[in-house]
């Protein structure tokens, strides 16, 4: 199946973002830790980490 340039560009922003995303989330999390601050604070990101990286298909699910 062929995907038209449009499609091939947005799948491409949206994983870019979404690795941003989780990069900015770890960075959260690292900073928690070497703090030594854990607590809710440090599960949120953790939970959005994985919720972004077991998505079942690409876009908005």
């Amino acid at each position: 199946m062929m995907n038209t340039p449009v499609e091939n560009n947005e799948t491409k922003k949206t994983k870019t973002l979404n690795a941003i995303l989780i990069g900015v989330l770890i960075g959260i999390v690292a900073y928690s830790v070497f703090n030594s601050t854990w607590g809710f604070f440090t599960l949120i990101p953790l939970y959005i980490i994985y919720k972004l990286v077991n998505k079942k298909d690409g876009i908005g699910s």
